[in-house]
């Protein structure tokens, strides 16, 4: 069974090549935010109906994608740049909070032709 806010998120991706890229960690260790992009990663490589762009795909342009992650990757140029590198047509990118003892996961959707968050949960 799927956690209901992936099934929102990833309800447009179907039949879409996608990269998850790695989650920001805000107040929570790093290797906590490793293990959920893991997770994630591992949810979506699951489904038959869309093809998840893997890690191993992505190394050839893992600085790049560290580059720009790193200066959070918001404008278009950017996504559209690392969209067309992996030939992905969709990018989740989120966020991983805590909250006193409450976790909180965000995460968006993007189609990269438009550049434009499809879904967000």
């Amino acid at each position: 069974m799927s956690p209901p806010f992936l099934s929102v998120v990833l309800a447009v991706a179907a039949a879409q090549a996608t990269v998850v890229v790695p989650l920001v960690g805000v107040g929570v260790p790093k290797n906590d935010v490793a293990i959920l992009t893991a997770e994630l990663r591992t949810y979506i490589g699951r489904s038959t109906s869309y093809r998840l762009v893997t890690p191993e795909e992505m190394s050839a342009v893992d600085e790049e994608l560290e580059r720009q992650l790193s200066g959070g990757c918001d404008e278009a140029s950017c996504i559209a740049e690392l969209g067309g590198a992996l030939g992905a047509k969709f990018l989740i990118t989120g966020q991983v909070g805590k909250l006193g003892s409450l976790y909180t996961l965000q995460l968006k959707l993007i189609d990269i032709e438009t550049v434009a968050a499809k879904r967000a949960a």
